[in-house]
C-alpha cells in the first residue's frame, strides 16, 4: 500500500483525476475495495490451508474467516491513519 500511495504521490493522479472531476469519496472507495478483494483472497487461501492442512482441524472456516478479515480491516484503517497523519508533512 505504501509504494502505491508514494507511486499516486510522484504522479500526482489524485490531483489529475480531480480536476476531471472524480468525487474524493470515489477516489477512497476504489483504495478500500483493491485491498478489500486482495484481503480476501490471502484470506480464502489461508483459511484453506489452516482447515484443510490439518493446522486446525478443529477450529470453525467461516469463524476463521470473519476474525482473519476482521484483522486485514483493522490493518487497513490504521493504514490510512498513518497516511492522514504523514498528509501535512510535505514541506517540512
Amino acid at each position: 500500500m505504501i509504494t502505491g500511495v508514494v507511486m499516486e504521490r510522484e504522479a500526482r493522479l489524485r490531483e489529475g483525476m480531480r480536476m476531471m472531476g472524480m468525487r474524493s469519496s470515489a477516489f477512497y472507495a476504489s483504495w478500500v475495495a483493491t485491498y478489500v478483494l486482495l484481503y480476501l483472497f490471502v484470506v480464502t487461501g489461508v483459511v484453506l490451508l489452516l482447515t484443510v492442512g490439518e493446522i486446525l482441524p478443529r477450529s470453525s472456516p467461516s469463524l476463521l474467516f470473519i476474525w482473519l478479515m476482521q484483522l486485514g480491516n483493522e490493518a487497513r484503517k490504521d493504514q490510512q491513519q498513518a497516511k492522514s497523519a504523514f498528509h501535512g508533512a510535505e514541506g517540512i
